[in-house]
């Protein structure tokens, strides 16, 4: 029972070690003009997936959430400062977008993946509160807003 002991306490400080040799080594590179490796997205991922849920818990959504000015806000909050590196249904990302690493999720696919709290995360984080509405209303028609709604 001891040498089991020892082995798991080595394994442990082996594992430590080796991962403080990367980090001070330099030996993983962080820059952004490779993609990452299969292991590399399944760990983002699931921190991402994880953290966005744990903290989607305590969000409420507006009671007033499909009101047409929330879409409409939305619709222009998400032209303005989303659909450059996300693009958007039937757009496709700007020059910055298309050159970014990890390339920017298409969000017109997150209201198929995320609740209406979820959505919110991010958008809490930045402020931007109604472009969830948006999509949440119309994604479904491919299409962020009837033009004809937002002018």
């Amino acid at each position: 029972m001891k040498s089991f002991v020892l082995g798991i306490i080595t394994a442990f400080a082996v594992l430590v070690a080796a991962g403080l040799a990367a980090i001070y080594g330099g030996i993983y590179n962080v820059a952004a003009d490779e993609p990452h490796t299969t292991i590399e997205k399944w760990i983002l991922g699931t921190a991402m997936t994880n953290s966005v849920k744990a903290h989607a818990r305590s969000i409420v959504p507006p009671s007033d959430f499909g009101a047409e000015h929330r879409i409409h806000d939305g619709y222009h909050l998400f032209d303005e400062m989303c659909v450059q590196c996300h693009g958007a249904p039937g757009k496709k990302p700007g020059e910055v977008g298309l050159g970014l690493r990890p390339e920017p999720p298409d969000l017109s696919r997150a209201v198929t993946r995320w609740n209406t709290a979820q959505l919110n995360v991010d958008c809490e984080a930045r402020d931007y509160r109604n472009w969830h509405a948006c999509f949440r209303g119309h994604a479904h028609r491919r299409t962020i807003v009837e033009p004809h709604r937002v002018r």
